[in-house]
């Protein structure tokens, strides 16, 4: 299945939208279709950040009512971008990360979504709700992006 691959640039230093992004523990402050968040394994790096392991319960507003899913995340490379994984509707979900500064005060955010369907049916859902899905990131893309540049 072709990834949902979104850009977005952001008139605020590279670190800082990456540290916004793993404050697992504060989305729902910054993240207004975030309803609540449940740490359930908060292993930190150097800098105090959400590293590698990190898993939370994540409930957001769906449709007319709310969804919970369990992410985690997988990986985090030496160049700041990290993978946020998760696994529903039978399918998996990889979204990476990456910031590129763009100069001293702007950055170019990318977040990609690779999604693997366990079967036939996952396959037609994953398919039927790739609009609405990259609706809803593209909210979570602003959202990081207001955030970033009122810091």
């Amino acid at each position: 299945m072709k990834p949902i691959t979104l850009l977005e640039e952001v008139g605020a230093p590279a670190a800082r939208v990456r540290r916004l992004a793993l404050d697992i523990e504060n989305t729902p402050k910054l993240f207004p279709q975030i309803v609540s968040i449940e740490m359930l394994a908060s292993p930190k790096d150097a800098d105090g950040l959400a590293a590698a392991g990190t898993r939370w319960g994540e409930t957001r507003r769906a449709g007319f009512g709310t969804a919970r899913v369990e992410l985690e995340i997988t990986r985090v490379d030496p160049d700041g971008s990290f993978v946020v994984s998760c696994t529903a509707m039978g399918a998996r979900f990889d979204t990476r990360f990456s910031f590129e500064p763009m100069g001293e005060r702007r950055c170019r955010v990318l977040m990609d979504v690779r999604i693997t369907p366990s079967g036939m049916v996952s396959s037609v859902m994953a398919w039927l709700m790739k609009g609405t899905m990259a609706k809803g990131l593209r909210q979570d893309l602003m959202s990081l992006k207001r955030a970033a540049e009122a810091a």
